[in-house]
């Protein structure tokens, strides 16, 4: 959230510099030259989900943030875009079609565009053969068969992450008083009850929230991997 606060609306210093001299203009060339469409980041079933068209551009900013906000993981509120810093992206546009995102190839982001490439490309998933070092495969090259897969657990909660004080920025923004509260934060995870099994976890979970609270915020629950694969 930090990350994303600090490119959309930097102060004044490096940070913004750097977003102002690269950052953006990396963005609108991009927007320009490898137009995409939101279909090709997210599922047309995820984007039929919130009632949003399956077909329009990354670039469109302001369609963007329309779909994001409409997510509901996104619990926190961004700050508003600076338009100035931004203008580049808003105002360019391309004639190119949308690039499927599995269509953009080596030689589409080959920079410069007259660079010639003296070998073959290599694709990012190798042959089996350069990966048979070590214990993971045979002498055939063959995987050795997976054993029992490890049992998952779902355990409900009454916690309502769409409670307006579970939305709420906890982290101070000062950068020594977040050093403070992240060391306090930390104390108190150590000195957390520790769990011993998965029975115990769900009777310490369900008097653990009220009211989708939690009961107390200092309250931390430690869970030790090796208790939970009993």
């Amino acid at each position: 959230m930090d990350l994303g606060n600090m490119l959309r609306n930097p102060p004044e210093g490096d940070e913004r510099s750097l977003i102002a001299d690269h950052i953006v203009p990396t963005i609108a060339r991009l927007q320009a030259e490898c137009p995409l469409s939101m279909a090709t980041m997210f599922s047309k079933e995820v984007l039929d989900m919130y009632s949003l068209p399956t077909e329009f551009l990354c670039s469109d900013l302001a369609a963007s943030d329309r779909f994001f906000q409409s997510i509901i993981f996104n619990t926190f509120a961004m700050n508003e875009r600076e338009n100035l810093l931004w203008a580049p992206c808003h105002k360019h546009s391309s004639n190119l079609p949308p690039v499927a995102l599995h269509q953009i190839t080596f030689m589409e982001l080959q920079t410069p565009m007259d660079f010639e490439v003296s070998r073959e490309y290599i694709p990012p998933l190798s042959d089996v053969e350069d990966d048979n070092e070590g214990d993971d495969y045979d002498s055939n090259g063959n995987q050795p068969e997976c054993g029992m897969p490890t049992p998952c657990h779902t355990i409900l909660t009454n916690y309502n992450r769409t409670h307006r004080l579970n939305r709420q920025r906890s982290v101070p923004k000062d950068h020594y008083a977040k050093l403070a509260w992240t060391e306090k934060e930390r104390t108190l995870a150590e000195a957390g009850i520790v769990i011993t099994s998965i029975d115990d976890l769900k009777s310490k979970l369900s008097n653990f929230y009220e009211g989708g609270r939690k009961k107390s915020q200092d309250a931390y629950l430690r869970v030790p991997m090796d208790q939970m694969q009993r």
